[in-house]
């Protein structure tokens, strides 16, 4: 990575649109390279040209191919579509892991369907009840509900901020 922007200065930075990816342009009089970090779970590190082709990339595996963006991932709060998915992975993992990633509802929404649901988040699939099922759905249906109605909120607490909008039971 270096040795391709070595004497290089970062011309510009920007953010990626509606991404968490940061982009250091590098160039001498004119951009040569882009940096893309990608600030997420599984996320690379790139280098690519003024093609977008990849020069250097970690993990590596991507040098020669041209760069894209990944998709981004959806948020589930559709019952029906939510229950297609829990029901379709392997048992052991834990309710809490699932709401966060594989719903991409992340840990703050998690953790509010969890305090909703009153099911605990360590719970694996295997070991969870139709009935806790049930809460956790039901959950997820007021978590879209309330989003349609937002009541925007702030929650402080050891000196962090967290913004939300809407009231936020694991939190209060």
């Amino acid at each position: 990575l270096r040795q391709h922007v070595r004497g290089m200065h970062v011309k510009n930075v920007e953010a990626v649109s509606g991404e968490r990816i940061v982009k250091l342009v590098f160039g001498l009089r004119e951009p040569l390279f882009s940096l893309l970090a990608e600030l997420f779970p599984g996320g690379r590190l790139v280098l690519v040209d003024g093609s977008g082709v990849v020069r250097a990339s970690h993990p590596p595996g991507l040098i020669g191919k041209e760069y894209t963006v990944p998709g981004a991932r959806r948020t589930v709060l559709e019952k029906e579509e939510a229950l297609k998915i829990i029901r379709g992975l392997n048992g052991s993992v834990r309710i809490g892991v699932v709401l966060a990633r594989e719903l991409g509802l992340g840990p703050k929404y998690s953790e509010e369907v969890i305090a909703r649901s009153g099911v605990d988040p360590s719970v694996t699939l295997s070991v969870l009840s139709e009935e806790m099922l049930d809460r956790i759905l039901d959950a997820l249906e007021s978590l879209r509900l309330d989003l349609s109605r937002p009541s925007p909120r702030l929650y402080v607490g050891e000196g962090v901020v967290v913004p939300a909008p809407f009231a936020l039971r694991s939190l209060e």
